[in-house]
C-alpha cells in the first residue's frame, strides 16, 4: 500500500509518518512532499524509510507525482501564524489553494477514494463555562483561510465523488519540531535564552500531543465517518505552569515584564501600533512576532474543547498534556534546540 503525506517536515506531519510506519511496518510505502528551497533539516527524515518528492502544494504536476500509485492521502500542510507575522497572500496560497489543489489531485488519481485533511480547532465553536461561543475574529487571516480551504476541499471531494475526513487539533505540542515552526516551540526557545522580555502571568490554552493527532488521522482514514470534523484536544495548560516547566528544563530566566494579562494586553496594542505605523519591530526582533494584542487576547479566552466524539468514534485516548509537554522539552534539550 502506498500512502502520501504533505507537511511531513513539520511537527504533526513528521509524527504522522512515524506513526504510520510503526502501525504498518514494511507493508506500506510513504511518499512525502517537500520544498527543496526551504528544506534545511535533513535529520527530519533520518532513519525513516520514505520517498521524498520535491514540489509545492500549488504545483499540480508535483502533486500528481506525489500521489501516483497511492491509495491513501493525508494533507497536513498548513501555514499558522498571527496576522502581522505572515503575509495575507501566503496564508491564502497554502491554506486555501493548497487544500483545494490537494483535493483535486487526489480525485484525478482514480486510486485515492478518501483523504484526511488537517484543519484547526480555532474554527470550531468552543465551550466557555456554560455557554458555547462562536469562533472569534482572532487570527483573522489564519481562521478565514483554514475555514475556506476546508470548505473548498470538501466541496471538491463531494463533486468528484471521493471522501474527506477532517481532523482539527487545538494547540500542538510534542517532539520532532526540528524547524521550531510552531508558536510553542519558538516560545520555548526564546524563554530558554532569556530573550522574551514580556509575558502574561495568567491565561492558557488547550493543547494536544502531535502523536495523538497522528493516531487520530490514521484512525480517521480507517474508520472515520465521511464529511466529519474530528476535534483533537487533550487538556489545558496555564501560563504559569508552562513558564515554570520551560525554565526548569533550561537555563532561561523569567521575562523582565511578567505581569497580569490586562497590562500585557495594553502593551500588545502599543506594540502593534508601532509595528504598523512607526517601525517594523518584527523585522529586527523576531520574538516580537509572538507578542501582540491577538496573542494575549487568545490566551485570555477560557477555551474548553470537548473531544469526546473523537474518542468515542475513533477509539483514541489522549495522553496527559503535562507529560507530552515535558517530553517535548526533554527532546528539544537532547537535540540542542534549547540549552
Amino acid at each position: 500500500m502506498n500512502i502520501c503525506v504533505t507537511g511531513s517536515t513539520g511537527m504533526v506531519g513528521n509524527n504522522l509518518v512515524r506513526h504510520l510506519l510503526a502501525v504498518h511496518g514494511q507493508d506500506i510505502k510513504i511518499k512525502c512532499l517537500y520544498r527543496p528551497k526551504t528544506f534545511k533539516h535533513p535529520q527530519i527524515f533520518e532513519n525513516l524509510p520514505v520517498e521524498l518528492v520535491p514540489g509545492d502544494m500549488n504545483d499540480q504536476s508535483s502533486l500528481a507525482r506525489l500521489m501516483e500509485g497511492c491509495s491513501e492521502a493525508y494533507n497536513v500542510a498548513g501555514l499558522v501564524g498571527f496576522n502581522d507575522s505572515v503575509r495575507r497572500e501566503d496564508f491564502y496560497n497554502v491554506n486555501v489553494l493548497g487544500s483545494l489543489n490537494f483535493a483535486r489531485a487526489a480525485a484525478q488519481t482514480g486510486t485515492i477514494r478518501r483523504i484526511v485533511q488537517i484543519s484547526s480547532a480555532t474554527n470550531i465553536p468552543y465551550d466557555h463555562g456554560t455557554a458555547v461561543k462562536p469562533v472569534p475574529t482572532l487570527w483573522r487571516d489564519y481562521n478565514r483561510t483554514k475555514n475556506l480551504g476546508e470548505h473548498l476541499a470538501s466541496e471538491e471531494c463531494r463533486k468528484e465523488g471521493i471522501e474527506i475526513v477532517t481532523v482539527s487539533p487545538t494547540g500542538v505540542i510534542g517532539r520532532y519540531d526540528w524547524k521550531c515552526a510552531t508558536s510553542i516551540s519558538k516560545t520555548i526557545q526564546y524563554l530558554s535564552k532569556g530573550k522574551f522580555p514580556i509575558f502574561p502571568k495568567d491565561g492558557g490554552y488547550d493543547f494536544v500531543g502531535a502523536m495523538d493527532i497522528a493516531r487520530v488521522c490514521e484512525r480517521a482514514m480507517a474508520i472515520g465517518k465521511p464529511n466529519t470534523n474530528y476535534l483533537v484536544a487533550s487538556g489545558r495548560l496555564e501560563i504559569p505552569q508552562l513558564l515554570d516547566m520551560i525554565l526548569k528544563a533550561s537555563s532561561g530566566r523569567k521575562p523582565l515584564v511578567y505581569a497580569p494579562s490586562k497590562f500585557v494586553l495594553a502593551l500588545g496594542y502599543m506594540k502593534d501600533f508601532v509595528q504598523k505605523y512607526v517601525f517594523p519591530l518584527n523585522n529586527y526582533f523576531p520574538m516580537m512576532k509572538l507578542f501582540g494584542r491577538e496573542t494575549v487576547m487568545f490566551l485570555r479566552e477560557d477555551r474548553r474543547y470537548d473531544a469526546s466524539q473523537t474518542t468515542r468514534e475513533l477509539g483514541v485516548e489522549f495522553e496527559n498534556v503535562e507529560t507530552v509537554f515535558q517530553r517535548q522539552l526533554e527532546w528539544m534539550k537532547k537535540v540542542n534546540l534549547i540549552k
